[in-house]
């Protein structure tokens, strides 16, 4: 599935298991549009930041014991910069908003099976 916003777009995978527990896989791209090495880096760690500090807040809930089936989530999030944005870097602030905002509708839309 994808979801997008301003900044960022969400590719949302998910994959039933057999057994164990919910395992998340995650990853941040930006391409080379964005022309500095520097300012791409800056990027992946302004994303990564906002998904470590968000992450339970939407996910806690969907995989409590025995609520679906054991699952594979991947999420990757992909920056896309637009002609005027070459050379302005979006702040923290914006990005986690919009990491919180896919993070919601990315959880919104894991199919809950019971076991």
């Amino acid at each position: 599935m994808r979801i997008s916003s301003d900044h960022l777009r969400c590719l949302f995978l998910e994959e039933t298991r057999d057994g164990g527990h919910p395992t998340f896989r995650f990853g941040v791209v930006v391409g080379r549009t964005v022309a500095r090495a520097v300012d791409r880096n800056r990027i992946k760690r302004l994303v990564r930041e906002s998904y470590r500090r968000n992450k339970f807040t939407h996910w806690q809930n969907k995989f409590s014991p025995g609520s679906i089936q054991e699952k594979m989530i991947t999420i990757v999030f992909m920056y896309k910069a637009g002609n005027t944005e070459k050379l302005r870097i979006p702040t923290y602030r914006e990005i986690e908003a919009e990491v919180i905002d896919l993070l919601h509708k990315a959880a919104s839309m894991i199919r809950m099976e019971p076991q």
